[in-house]
């Protein structure tokens, strides 16, 4: 600066060509930090919000199900599925089936893929409403690779082993070609198999895993004409060019608003300037450790008060979900800004709905019986009845005397979760299958008195109380899941008390072992067995039948038979179907019908169920 002295004798100062410099270094330094605080600013709001509900070209086909299992919802709802902006399959319990929404002809399919060990995908293409095709690519020996075409249910109706594919740590780009009724498959650069394929004009395509480590990145489809249908990043940039204005613009503000303020209380401009710049230097410091954080680590977390995974049941997450629903709370101050608000209820999922000939149903009552009678002509049908004495003592009153009643006594796998149909849970494809045995004027009544969320105490002090109003002839406990966490001299406790309890009223009991996946965390399957040998001995103490569909399901013949799992202990439409079958085998062979019939002798249902097979 140049020193003057005025008419006063007063020393001034005027700025030269360097303090102009000066100033200009200064309010590039500020504005270059304002826009790198604007961008990581906005790459944080929008990895925030990311999730796949964002993401409206895909849908948990779990959604789809008229009983949707534990985890669908919170998969779309949350951040695990997408976090690392790539497609976690294995988040929220694993066997995940995620769809394309769009219905189209495939080309080409492209995309990137790391497959951990014990892990495998599925490609999932040419699916209609009554079936699909799919490649499974496996670092799991139990399921090798092989291409496979299913039904709808998730059946396989063949299934072609494919040695000849190594897949190793580490990422893979994947190319799926068809063309002339040819299916190309090629993994990095080389082609490593050609299969004949249906010609499917109108599809959707997907991806599924089972529980272990799958995800996917960098999705690009194409038509038969080489038209791209779809890029998917699996990252949240929709508007992000909006919103880094909208802060660049906020930050402007706030530096306007400092200097004004300086300029009114006379304060050194460039110590000023130093200040925002120290401010602007940590701000972006801080904001930079946290998008670090919360990419890396944060947004795999659980910290939901839900159904979460079982490797992350812990004191800490259940502290955590104050944390975590601040930081979401914060974050819902963006909505705005983002692409998709009206929760996976879209155009495109409403013509996949219809493209799938699929139909949910009206609600469930929770708590309610589900009674099937074979008296009413629709096989799907069931209705819900309240549990409340009055309701049973005249529901039993509409029952014929020649009827065979069955009840089945359970958690939510019993229930039917993940049943695609209403009425397509094991309960009654088993009641469809016994009115195959019994003659044509006994009524066949189903009882399902399974309770989601439930145990065992809970669900044999309901029956002892109320539920034997209904007076069945057959009580089917299948149990363990939900009690392998809790006390097992009570479990214990509980069944001998049904047991005694049926036994003084002649009612037959049958104990099935329920089942997880095979792939189900080692801890869980050690808890299980524990219970499943409580079972097990009470059923050997009392002469009770019991019969193991945990271990049947993960059979040679079964485990690989179709899709069957989805998650851990929820069966698909296929898995119902198998357990139905297995407990319709159960019954003919272990409970035989002399057994049937000291369930009451002067009951006319049970005599003639005898005489329709005899």
């Amino acid at each position: 600066m140049n020193k003057e002295i005025d008419q006063k004798n007063e020393i001034t100062t005027s700025p030269t060509k360097g303090d102009f410099r000066n100033r200009r270094t200064f309010f590039f330094v500020i504005f270059l930090l304002a826009i790198a605080i604007a961008f990581v600013a906005t790459e944080i709001v929008r990895y925030s919000r990311n999730s796949p509900n964002q993401h409206h070209n895909w849908i948990n086909s779990k959604l789809l199900l008229a009983n949707i299992p534990m985890g669908a919802l919170e998969s779309m709802q949350s951040r695990n599925m997408v976090a690392r902006n790539r497609l976690n399959l294995h988040a929220w319990h694993g066997h995940n089936e995620i769809l394309l929404t769009k219905v189209f002809k495939l080309g080409e399919m492209q995309f990137r893929t790391r497959i951990e060990e014990d892990s495998y995908l599925v490609i999932i293409f040419d699916k209609t409403a009554e079936h699909y095709s799919a490649l499974r690519l496996s670092r799991n020996p139990r399921y090798p690779s092989a291409l496979i075409n299913a039904d709808s249910t998730g059946q396989f109706s063949s299934k072609t082993a494919i040695s000849d594919i190594q897949i190793t740590d580490g990422w893979h780009t994947i190319k799926l070609k068809k063309k002339d009724g040819t299916l190309h498959l090629q993994i990095g650069d080389h082609v490593v198999g050609k299969w004949k394929s249906r010609i499917v004009d109108e599809q959707i395509v997907g991806f599924r895993s089972g529980a272990g480590t799958t995800i996917v990145d960098d999705v690009i489809l194409y038509d038969p004409n080489g038209r791209e249908i779809l890029s998917e990043s699996f990252r949240n940039a929709f508007r992000s060019i909006a919103l880094f204005f909208f802060v660049l613009f906020a930050i402007a503000v706030l530096i306007g608003f400092l200097f004004a303020a300086a300029y009114h209380w006379k304060r050194s401009i460039r110590i000023t300037g130093f200040v925002i710049i120290m401010i602007q230097g940590v701000t972006l410091i801080l904001l930079t450790i946290f998008l670090i954080f919360d990419f890396f680590h944060w947004s795999h977390q659980y910290h939901f008060d839900t159904f979460v995974p079982l490797e992350v049941h812990s004191d800490w997450n259940e502290k955590s979900t104050k944390t975590e629903a601040w930081r979401s709370g914060f974050f819902d101050n963006f909505e705005t800004f983002d692409q998709f608000n009206s929760k996976y209820e879209s155009k495109d999922v409403t013509l996949l709905v219809r493209f799938l000939l699929l139909e949910k149903g009206p609600p469930y009552q929770h708590g309610a019986l589900q009674i099937k009678r074979s008296s009413v002509p629709d096989k799907s049908h069931f209705f819900e009845v309240p549990d409340d004495e009055q309701t049973l003592l005249k529901g039993r009153s509409t029952f014929p005397t020649s009827s065979l009643r069955t009840m089945f006594i359970g958690t939510s796998q019993t229930w039917g979760e993940g049943a695609a149909t209403r009425g397509g849970q094991f309960a009654f494809r088993l009641h469809d299958r016994m009115r195959k045995k019994v003659a044509a004027d006994v009524e066949l009544i189903t009882i399902n008195a399974a309770i989601r969320g439930s145990d065992a105490s809970f669900l044999i002090q309901r029956y002892l109380d109320r539920l034997h109003l209904l007076e069945p002839h057959l009580v089917i406990v299948n149990l363990s899941n939900n009690d392998s966490y809790k006390d097992p001299e009570k479990f214990k406790a509980s069944l001998k008390s049904l047991v005694e309890f049926n036994q003084t009223r002649k009612i037959k009991t049958l104990f099935s072992l329920e089942a997880n996946s095979p792939e189900t965390d080692t801890r869980q399957i050690t808890a299980l067995r524990e219970f499943h040998q409580i079972m097990q001995s009470v059923a050997d103490t009392y002469g009770v039948i019991c019969v193991d569909l945990n271990t049947h399901l993960a059979s040679e013949l079964v485990y690989d038979s179709g899709f069957i799992w989805w998650d851990y202990v929820h069966l698909t439409s296929h898995g119902q179907a198998t357990a139905a079958d297995f407990l319709m085998d159960s019954i003919v062979r272990e409970i035989s019908l002399p057994a049937i019939q000291t369930l009451g002798s002067d009951d006319i249902g049970a005599r003639k169920i005898m005489n329709a097979d005899q």
